[in-house]
């Protein structure tokens, strides 16, 4: 018999990896008729991904959050069409509101890129995804970055 994820959770950064993982994701929930949560973390809102940037950094994440909720919002109708779904935007540490959720949520799956950084860049800023990996309270499916063609 296959295994049901009835609830999988994506962690999304608005990055092509991130959105070929949510396609993962979405098919994973339609084929077990389940559930899928979005997450993204807002980790620095004083990035220019996020718009102007100002003086005030609690203005500054309540921003970036409620821009995040607006483009996740978007991201969602597109990639997860006819899969009920829901959106969470957080403010933290990226891997720890990731794990946080998926613990509170009882999520049956994570799905989520990678970026496949290595030498010094991998060491100084480490893996998401590596740490999900390891500290997962459910099974973790990754989807490499795709080469350059």
């Amino acid at each position: 018999m296959a295994r049901q994820f009835k609830k999988v959770l994506c962690p999304i950064d608005f990055s092509t990896d991130s959105f070929t993982a949510l396609d993962y994701a979405t098919d994973f929930a339609r084929q077990s008729n389940g559930q899928l949560v979005i997450i993204h973390v807002v980790d620095n809102p004083l990035t220019d991904f996020y718009g102007p940037r100002g003086a005030n950094f609690y203005a500054e994440v309540e921003h970036a959050i409620e821009k995040s909720k607006q483009m996740i919002a978007e991201v969602a109708r597109t990639h997860a069409a006819g899969v009920p779904y829901e959106v969470v935007v957080k403010h933290g540490n990226p891997y720890t509101e990731i794990l946080d959720l998926a613990t509170a949520q009882h999520v049956d799956m994570i799905v989520m890129s990678t970026h496949w950084r290595t030498g010094p860049q991998r060491l100084v800023i480490g893996s998401v995804a590596e740490k999900v990996v390891r500290a997962a309270p459910c099974p973790v499916f990754t989807v490499r970055h795709a080469p350059d063609a």
